[in-house]
């Protein structure tokens, strides 16, 4: 069985606090706090599964900036470069 990144109410809702575990019992935040390089945390202003309570948990555990942008769960990696500017600006900072 492999491993799912994230399933509804995973991360803080649903009742389970803090956490960011794969089936298999991985703790996907603890690995992340580890993380020595600068990151990037985005989420969407509509999205039902993953909003921004659930991005500053993981932004606070990798210290990472967060972004919101426009669209759901993944209307924003379909809406094209129109919605990458500022990504791309991080990126380039």
């Amino acid at each position: 069985q492999h491993d799912t990144l994230l399933r509804p109410g995973q991360v803080g809702g649903g009742g389970r606090g803090d956490t960011w575990r794969s089936p298999g019992g991985a703790d996907y935040l603890e690995a992340a706090g580890s993380l020595g390089v600068p990151a990037l945390a985005l989420y969407g202003r509509d999205d039902w599964m993953v909003g921004e309570p659930e991005a500053r948990i993981v932004a606070d555990r990798i210290r990472a900036e967060i972004l919101p942008a426009d669209g759901d769960h993944f209307g924003f990696f379909l809406a094209g470069e129109s919605r990458w500017g500022k990504v791309l600006e991080w990126l380039a900072a």
